[in-house]
């Protein structure tokens, strides 16, 4: 019986830990960064490119191999 109640411990922080989150998440939602912040426009940007580059790398002769 002794074994069992560290691995009890460590279920019920766990099961703490997770309510917190989930009722964070649920109370406060989750962060909406603004459009036009330096990170967003940076994201967007990168994402923009990265689009370009798989169109670009998908219409090459050897991608089917």
């Amino acid at each position: 019986m002794s074994w069992l109640m560290p691995s009890l411990i460590v279920w019920m922080l766990n099961g703490v830990v997770m309510a917190a989150v989930l009722a964070k998440l649920f109370v406060f939602g989750e962060p909406v960064t603004k459009p036009l912040t330096a990170s967003s426009v940076s994201y967007w940007r990168s994402r923009r490119q990265a689009d370009v580059y798989l169109a670009a790398v998908s219409s090459l002769p050897w991608e089917g191999c």
